[in-house]
């Protein structure tokens, strides 16, 4: 199929991720509603189906039918991460200084690579603000925060970001990724540093232009302490659940067949939403709402992709 598919049929994709990147700015209100981007996302999805299904008939089908499978196991992992870290709440604040906000951010680079970062920019986002909010110019903290634990920092394991849990599920080995702890470290170094340099200089602005001392004010703090630990179990629980996936545990070697995995993930994430206390998810503002979105998203993301996939395995020579 990729060697008969037109180059055309990458533009829905290339398309979808220009609307999710220019339309939060163009069209903030329209891009609010979940149904706004569900329709987009549909939109930009409906020819790449009609070209699968109608051009190439069975084989279309079933390339589209893979893409779900793989939807369905990156979309259960994601939301069992995020409904479990969703019960773990994080009171008390740090201190809003340089050095503890790049602490932070270096924290959740890390989290990031074992309950993905998702989960982790869940997380650490809440006590990080919390602690930076004397402070008037702190924009380039969430920007930074963006950078590091929301993007770069999954790199070491598959757990972490999108495409390399798709890599897993085409049998990568659950440890290659971290061969890549090198650039993971050139990488996130770098944006610390930088970062770490920004915020001490904005820090040292808003001490000249505001009356009193800031670094006293973001230096007050209330002591932390973690609730609904119990969750760190389901969180390890999902870890093994994927690792025994790809190695084949119980299947002789052989990757699980589909729907044990998620089955399994399902339950994980059923069980610690309900075993959690309700407190624990109102303190952190939780809500279904960033999954759905998500969902939403890469239901798009997974058809318009499929052309460009096919197309760089039949020409990756």
């Amino acid at each position: 199929m990729g060697e008969a598919l037109p180059v055309w049929t990458v533009l829905p994709f290339a398309g979808l991720l220009l609307s999710i990147a220019l339309l939060p700015l163009a069209v903030p209100h329209f891009w609010e509603s979940n149904r706004n981007k569900a329709v987009v996302a549909a939109l930009f999805a409906a020819p790449v189906v009609l070209v699968l299904a109608l051009g190439f008939g069975r084989d279309g089908v079933r390339e589209l039918l893979e893409n779900a499978k793989a939807y369905t196991s990156f979309m259960l992992l994601l939301t069992a991460l995020f409904v479990i870290t969703g019960g773990i709440t994080v009171r008390g604040s740090l201190s809003g200084t340089p050095l503890v906000n790049t602490f932070a951010l270096g924290l959740g680079a890390v989290l990031a690579n074992l309950i993905g970062t998702t989960g982790a920019s869940a997380l650490v986002i809440r006590p990080l603000l919390r602690a930076n909010a004397p402070r008037e110019r702190k924009a380039h903290i969430v920007v930074f925060f963006i950078f590091v634990v929301s993007n770069c920092g999954g790199l070491l394991t598959p757990l972490g970001d999108p495409p390399l849990f798709l890599g897993f599920l085409k049998g990568v080995p659950f440890a290659w990724t971290l061969s890549l702890l090198p650039e993971w470290l050139l990488v996130n170094g770098a944006l610390l540093v930088l970062f770490n340099f920004w915020d001490q200089r904005v820090l040292d602005a808003e001490e000249l232009a505001r009356p009193g001392s800031q670094l006293e004010e973001v230096m007050k703090h209330e002591p932390l302490r973690i609730e609904g630990l119990h969750n760190a179990g389901f969180l390890a629980a999902v870890i093994a659940v994927v690792f025994c996936a790809g190695q084949g545990v119980g299947n002789r070697g052989a990757a699980w067949p589909f729907g044990v995995q998620e089955l399994a993930l399902a339950a994980l994430a059923f069980a610690a939403y309900q075993v959690t206390h309700h407190e624990h998810r109102r303190f952190n503002a939780f809500s279904f709402g960033p999954i759905v979105e998500v969902a939403v998203l890469f239901a798009g993301i997974f058809v318009t992709m499929a052309p460009a996939l096919l197309l760089l395995n039949a020409h990756a020579d």
